[in-house]
């Protein structure tokens, strides 16, 4: 090879871009270009006759070095990324390439290496990995269900908060249709949606599904999505999250139901009280028309049969109270224990023999504080719903038990955190769907057509609540329904039970008693009746007019309507009570409106005479105060 061709591969050498580096046998350099004096930072005389190994981090030497070894004897060569030490220090990564350089007896005696500085794409790589890293953590980690579907729906991913959401596993979604779990009404509702979303190349946000759980339950997710498109801008697939807010939208129901019932209790409370009313009026004149025809038989009987109708009235008009919460109760302390065994023969006979009846009761039931009487129609109302959804034979299950209600639940229920008894009523019937289920509680809907009243239920909701307590009801179509009824727990054994005694009592008296009713109708009858036990009696229309009549008349006792215009009862009580505290009061109401109950003392609160209410009933209330 001649001296000028010798020249041109050194300086090709020299100049490579790449680090090229010679060594013997032994790995100690013997050459060493310029590429390698910019990539390590030695210059070619600090290197030559040092060993190879002062440029690999020292505690990659060894394994390199073996491998490199292993790698020329099988193959006749090695590549590969390792890092390398600079001059100063640092560590960096290069791409690296040994081939064996042979004698012309095969024999190696060297070695030559080039290497490429990639230290700037690993670190990039390096970074990606760590933010990959990162990004899955998160994503595997986050309490949100996050998912990728191709166009035909099928899941390519899905992070592992799916298990606590819905109860599959990863692996049991990947590769599975998605919207096989979604509600039948909202897939219909997506299937209607998705053409205009692939038309638009858009995603969706705030979508409210239910998808079913693996246990058969339905949960509420909030669902938002974005599309994947390709390098020519159409849509391959997406990806989204979704958030569980199942809770949420119970707590939503709870108080979009409370707010609607309250709006329809105050509509049939003021109905009720017109009515009451009305059937005050009726009452009151068949009482005196009884009274006046003892010795006409005939016509006694007819002013009989009015009496009795608007009694029935009055049961219809109970119901709406109840409904409403403006009725005052007579609770008691009662153990529904004890009150469901002393029904259960009964609620056998009405149930039939084609129901079941199975009462499953928890021993030391807690007591509580509600109206036995009331609560005994409402078992055997919701006995009989029961039966009615049950087609030939069934079981119908009672349970009781305690429960202890934390901050969420009582939340989720509308009620304070405490001690709660629970009476659960499930059938083996038809079940409900949603719409169903959002109706029952309405006053006058009913599923049974003319056959029902549509009271049964809305009594029930509104009994429960206005004992302190809450309703629930889980149905599916074609499954079974249950109720759920808490009411709070009484922590009191004692307590007094008044009994009034209503036999018919005849009194006279002299007494000056002004009689307040903005109902006219009802104002004459009540003074009527006042009149012909021989008291002295003054009327009113209003609060103000009574307030008038006071200033000039001397009163023994005040009987006056509740709601009224401008001055309702409690106020002109209060007034009456400052200004004449010899006066002896008595208040009357179709329902209870305690707007301004706390102007009153607990006594007079506690006396209210509701009505529809019979003439005996008003006397002796007017005998008891006055013979106070």
């Amino acid at each position: 090879m001649d001296s000028n061709t010798l020249k041109q591969r050194a300086i090709a050498f020299n100049y490579l871009f790449d680090a090229v580096v010679v060594t013997d046998a032994q790995g100690i350099i013997t050459d060493w270009n310029k590429g390698s004096e910019n990539l390590y930072g030695y210059s070619k005389e600090e290197l030559i006759g040092k060993p190879v190994s002062i440029l690999h981090v020292p505690e990659d030497v060894d394994h390199v070095t073996s491998e490199v070894i292993a790698s020329v004897e099988k193959y006749g060569r090695w590549s590969g990324e390792v890092r390398m030490l600079h001059k100063d220090g640092h560590i960096g990564w290069i791409e690296s390439m040994c081939v064996p350089i042979m004698d012309n007896n095969n024999q190696m005696v060297g070695a030559l290496g080039i290497n490429r500085d990639i230290t700037k794409s690993k670190n990039i790589e390096n970074a990606l990995r760590e933010s990959e890293h990162r990004f899955r953590s998160l994503v595997e980690t986050t309490d949100d269900w996050i998912w990728a579907i191709n166009l035909e729906g099928i899941h390519t991913y899905s992070n592992p908060s799916i298990k606590n959401i819905l109860g599959y596993e990863p692996e049991e979604i990947v590769g599975k249709p998605s919207f096989a779990l979604l509600h039948e009404e909202d897939l219909i509702k997506v299937q209607k949606t998705l053409p205009d979303i692939l038309k638009a190349k858009a995603g969706w946000s705030g979508w409210v599904l239910r998808w079913r759980h693996k246990d058969g339950t339905y949960k509420y997710l909030e669902s938002n999505a974005v599309p994947i498109l390709d390098g020519s801008g159409e849509v391959i697939a997406f990806q989204g999250t979704d958030r569980d807010i199942t809770e949420r939208m119970h707590t939503e129901e709870q108080l979009r139901r409370s707010q609607k019932m309250d709006a329809l209790g105050k509509l049939t409370g003021g109905i009720a009280h017109d009515y009451n009313n009305m059937l005050g009026v009726i009452m009151g004149y068949a009482n005196l028309l009884e009274d006046a025809l003892t010795k006409q038989p005939e016509l006694a009987k007819y002013a009989h049969e009015i009496h009795h109708a608007s009694k029935r009235g009055a049961k219809l008009t109970n119901k709406l109270l109840a409904f409403s919460r403006q009725r005052m109760s007579e609770a008691n302390c009662i153990n529904l224990n004890s009150l469901l065994l002393s029904q259960q023969h009964m609620l056998e006979k009405t149930l039939t023999v084609r129901i079941e009846l199975v009462l499953k009761l928890a021993e030391d039931l807690w007591s509580t504080w509600i109206d036995d009487s009331e609560m005994e129609d409402i078992i055997i109302n919701m006995s009989i719903n029961a039966m009615h959804a049950i087609d030939s034979n069934g079981q119908l299950i009672i349970r009781t038990s305690n429960e202890q209600l934390n901050q969420l639940d009582a939340q989720s229920l509308g009620v304070t955190p405490g001690d709660y008894v629970l009476l659960s009523i499930t059938d083996t019937g038809c079940g409900m769907d949603e719409a169903t289920k959002e109706k029952i509680f309405e006053p006058f809907f009913s599923t049974k057509g003319d056959q029902g009243t549509g009271l049964g239920l809305s009594q029930v909701y509104g009994f429960v609540h206005s004992s302190g307590g809450a309703i629930n009801v889980y149905s599916e179509p074609n499954q079974s329904t249950r109720f759920a009824l808490y009411f709070p727990r009484h922590n009191e054994s004692n307590y007094k039970q008044s009994i009034k005694d209503n036999n018919a009592i005849d009194i006279r008296g002299t007494e000056t008693i002004l009689l307040v009713d903005d109902e006219a109708a009802l104002l004459e009858l009540n003074c009527e009746i006042v009149a012909q036990q021989g008291f002295n009696v003054i009327s009113a229309e209003s609060a103000k007019k009574a307030l008038e009549i006071l200033e000039h008349e001397t009163v023994d006792l005040l009987v006056s309507d509740i709601i009224m215009p401008e001055i309702d009862g409690y106020q002109l009580a209060a007034m009456v009570k400052e200004k004449y505290p010899g006066i002896k009061i008595q208040l009357i109401s179709g329902f209870t409106d305690d707007r301004n109950m706390s102007m009153i003392d607990e006594n007079l609160q506690k006396n209210i005479l509701y009505k529809p209410f019979n003439s005996q009933s008003l006397l002796q209330r007017i005998h008891e105060l006055l013979n106070e």
